[in-house]
């Protein structure tokens, strides 16, 4: 059985985003050495989208007519998703999981998100600063180049901080490729912000807590989840030690519950010490999500099998994917719904490994929404 992913594998992004790949082989592995999808071992495509949208629908295009794929998995998209929509929208070969970055992962009934809207990620951020480290003078700066998913994430900031006590005391937009943030954290110090949250990649979180350590100036650090995308890139910078993580599924380097024991023995076995991240923590939650949706398969499988058993998700309990990820609601001709239920790392005082990690019975969820959260 011919599986499909299209993934953005080149360039800045692409070393950000590669976990993804030896993690989606490691669970095909895992998962053909117990029988495949239902009986069918899988095959696994991988093309890289190389940043470029009209790459991605030409990627896409290929493994669909060519491949002959019956699923996409674990696509990491962050900039090219929006010309997948009308592929699967014409098409009906689903796409099982993503980067869930932006709204788009919640706007076809052929796209199943794995885990919360990028909103989520803002009321992290804020129920950290709040309730954690008790922090009410807060702040974010937020990325330039990748509009539609940093735009999103910043306006959910802005809508929740009030909910959540917080006042909002600065609200930057800088560009990843600056090499130095002295003047944003100048700004940020003078306005006594005690908190920050980075919505940038790791190598702009390092740049920017350096700046900001140059000048006296160490605030709690929020991190993005997909700015840790490869853990590599975050560690080794003494002065985001201490810096929180809010995840969408569970923290990959936990083993906390059986579901995490298992991905942890198979890493071992397979790939042992391959470069990991939040990337790899998304691919394989989706490749779990494939699973789940493979269990009535017939011996010829098609891809509206695997639709059909995903319209059957109706605000699964954790258990569903063995607590990795919030409960999933997919709709026949609708849109996916998936409340804000989280997870969490926090890095070590020096940055060089994590401290703590909060799996599915430390999760934190809400009925707080931004207004333009996915309905």
């Amino acid at each position: 059985m011919n599986i499909g992913n299209v993934s953005t594998l080149s360039g800045v992004l692409g070393q950000l985003f590669e976990p993804v790949v030896p993690s989606l082989q490691v669970f095909v592995k895992a998962q053909n050495a117990c029988g495949g999808l239902d009986g069918h071992p899988i095959h696994l495509v991988i093309e890289d989208d190389q940043d470029d949208p009209s790459t991605a629908a030409s990627d896409a295009q290929n493994e669909i007519e060519n491949d002959h794929i019956l699923a996409f998995v674990g696509n990491i998209q962050v900039l090219t998703i929006s010309n997948m929509v009308s592929i699967v929208n014409s098409t009906h070969v689903p796409i099982i999981g993503g980067d869930i970055t932006n709204n788009t992962w919640f706007s076809s009934p052929y796209i199943f998100p794995e885990g919360p809207p990028p909103e989520a990620i803002s009321f992290g951020y804020l129920q950290a600063m709040t309730q954690i480290y008790h922090d009410t003078n807060v702040g974010d700066v937020y990325c330039l180049e990748v509009p539609q998913a940093c735009e999103q994430i910043n306006a959910a900031f802005l809508a929740l901080a009030p909910q959540l006590g917080a006042t909002v005391k600065s609200n930057i937009q800088i560009s990843i490729v600056s090499p130095s943030y002295t003047s944003q954290c100048l700004t940020a110090q003078s306005d006594k912000i005690q908190a920050m949250a980075l919505t940038v990649d790791a190598a702009t979180q390092g740049r920017y807590a350096t700046s900001c350590a140059s000048v006296g100036y160490h605030p709690q650090y929020i991190a993005y989840p997909l700015g840790v995308g490869n853990q590599s890139e975050f560690f080794g910078n003494a002065n985001l030690g201490g810096t929180y993580v809010p995840l969408n599924t569970f923290p990959w380097m936990d083993d906390a519950t059986s579901a995490e024991q298992y991905y942890q023995q198979q890493v071992a076995k397979y790939d042992p010490g391959f470069t990991t991240g939040d990337a790899a923590s998304l691919g394989w939650t989706s490749g779990a999500l494939l699973v789940a949706a493979s269990q009535d398969l017939t011996s010829s499988p098609t891809s509206a099998q695997f639709l059909q058993a995903l319209y059957q998700f109706k605000g699964q309990s954790y258990t569903t994917l063995g607590g990795m990820t919030a409960p999933l609601t997919f709709n026949q001709g609708g849109l996916p719904t998936v409340p804000y239920c989280l997870f969490a790392a926090v890095s070590n005082s020096t940055n060089t490994g994590w401290n703590t990690a909060k799996s599915v019975d430390h999760a934190v969820c809400t009925n707080l929404t931004a207004p333009d959260s996915p309905k």
